[in-house]
């Protein structure tokens, strides 16, 4: 079993704040909530983020908030959950 830590419970603070608590915490990995930073620097910041934080990426939540280019519906968002999933390398198991 893995223990993870929701980036969108501070999704408001940025995603190196969540991952850097994380890792503080002991958490096994993180299910990263898309937010804000999706919008401004796509799939790449998040994983240029990513890349300086030895916390994996486990899974990934659509945006709790309305970002532009998301469906609001949630069997629209699967297509767009699969790419973010598989641009940043998550294993599925």
């Amino acid at each position: 079993m893995r223990i993870t830590f929701s980036t969108g419970t501070f999704y408001h603070r940025g995603l190196g704040y969540s991952l850097a608590l994380a890792r503080e915490a002991g958490y096994d990995g993180v299910e990263l909530a898309i937010g804000p930073e999706y919008r401004f620097s796509g799939v790449d910041g998040l994983r240029h983020i990513a890349l300086h934080y030895p916390v994996p990426i486990l899974s990934v939540h659509p945006p709790f908030i309305p970002l532009p280019g998301w469906p609001r519906y949630s069997d629209e968002r699967i297509p767009y959950l699969a790419q973010v999933t598989q641009a940043l390398g998550i294993r599925i198991w």
